[in-house]
């Protein structure tokens, strides 16, 4: 089905109230509810906006982020997988691409943890669905009599988290949904604050000699959406140190487990 993405623009270039969606068009799959897209938006990247919201309540940035990404599957052989590794950075410094082709080997980058950069894209996909590790039952059950190639829980995500799921957990949201931090990360959708992703010194091509660390050896480059992310970090680093004299660099982005696209399907 085609996603009508024109149904829902409500373009701000310079309001902190609107929101940008970046999507690739060569995917599999996409998030069949585009209002559920729009729910997202409103509430974890608007500020003071809510569901139902028409978007602008309350200016308050508490528990908002400046992007938030979908979770992007692959299928292969009915066995799930995270696929887009190469865009992933996992907080405070973990890369996920396969360390055959890193521009610098595992555990070099400063942050690294090298256990969690050692994981398959199965186990990354289960990472996820476990709230980034540990994860309480109560949100991210993974206990099946097939947790070892988690059936149960990506079968849920691939069938997209249902309203009624979600009714069903008395309406505070399904198992699957909550956000994961991260430093970077793409999936074929993601949904950034206006005034943030249009900062006019930040773009997929503007590279930083600082980022040759998380490049391919193969492509020769690192990934278009580490270079945008990376330098939207840095920027609002800069903003905080002049405004306030000191800063963390803290660009909030995040992916939400239940906000499923599909990059491949191989039988």
């Amino acid at each position: 089905n085609e996603v009508q993405w024109g149904r829902y623009e409500f373009w701000d270039y310079e309001h902190r109230h609107s929101v940008v969606g970046v999507v690739d068009l060569d995917m599999f799959g996409y998030p069949p509810d585009v209002g559920r897209v729009v729910d997202v938006a409103r509430r974890y990247v608007v500020p003071g906006a809510s569901p139902g919201d028409g978007g602008g309540g309350a200016d308050d940035d508490i528990d908002k982020y400046h992007a938030v990404c979908a979770n992007g599957l692959q299928v292969s052989n009915g066995r799930r997988a995270y696929y887009d590794v190469f865009s992933t950075i996992l907080l405070p410094n973990t890369f996920l691409y396969r360390e055959s082709d890193r521009n610098i080997p595992r555990g070099e980058l400063d942050g690294e943890d090298v256990d969690l950069a050692k994981m398959t894209q199965v186990k990354t996909l289960r990472w996820f669905l476990n709230g980034g590790g540990g994860g309480s039952s109560s949100t991210a059950t993974t206990t099946t009599g097939e947790n070892d190639d988690n059936v149960t829980t990506t079968r849920l995500l691939a069938n997209r988290i249902t309203a009624s799921d979600r009714e069903e957990e008395g309406g505070g949201g399904g198992r699957f949904d909550f956000l994961v931090p991260v430093r970077s990360c793409f999936n074929g959708l993601t949904l950034y604050r206006a005034d943030v992703f249009f900062d006019s010194r930040c773009g997929y091509d503007v590279f930083d000699k600082r980022d040759m660390v998380y490049m391919s050896r193969s492509e020769r480059q690192t990934c278009e959406h580490v270079v945008f992310n990376e330098c939207l970090r840095r920027r609002i680093l800069e903003r905080e140190k002049k405004e306030k004299g000191s800063g963390d660099g803290n660009f909030r982005i995040a992916v939400k487990p239940d906000l499923v696209t599909l990059w491949h399907l191989l039988n």
